[in-house]
């Protein structure tokens, strides 16, 4: 069985999962575009999980999607050194320097990580919580999916020069 996955994950290209997290980041960009926020301050909670859990793992996507091109096996950004959790992501990716995050981008990220890996958005867990504004979120995800997707395309055309 082992040997299944590892055949399955070998088929498994950094563009295929940039791909995907535009997927999520565009269905996220819908549901948004019809449940707008009222304004920056009062969002709109229709379907609210629903967009944070979307951008979520839109962010996910494209963090592995570039560890992966970085040389970060498959089968590692499965376990649960990185799992979801989207900050470990982002600090890896630092390490790289392959494109800046300010202070706000990660605060931002950060506050959405903390019920992303937690799965808060897909099982309903009781208390208060604090979270993130998607629209912030979306115009985030816009500039780190162009940083990233251009980055991704020229180390892909590099390596088909060589």
């Amino acid at each position: 069985m082992k040997n299944v996955s590892k055949e399955k994950d070998s088929r498994v290209f950094p563009v295929g999962l940039l791909i995907t997290g535009k997927d999520f980041k565009r269905a996220c960009e819908i549901i948004s575009e019809k449940y707008p926020d009222r304004h920056s301050s009062l969002p709109n909670t229709e379907l609210y999980k629903v967009r944070l859990y979307l951008i979520g793992h839109a962010f996910e996507l494209l963090f592995k999607a570039i560890l992966l091109q970085c040389g970060i096996p498959l089968t590692d950004l499965k376990s649960k050194r990185f799992g979801h959790d989207i900050i470990v992501l982002v600090n890896k990716i630092e390490e790289y320097a392959l494109f800046p995050l300010s202070d706000t981008d990660k605060a931002l990220l950060n506050l959405l990580n903390v019920y992303y890996k937690e799965k808060d958005f897909e099982y309903h867990i009781r208390g208060a919580k604090t979270y993130p504004n998607v629209s912030d979120l979306v115009q985030l995800s816009v500039r780190l999916f162009d940083s990233g997707e251009k980055w991704l395309r020229g180390q892909i055309a590099q390596k088909s020069v060589k």
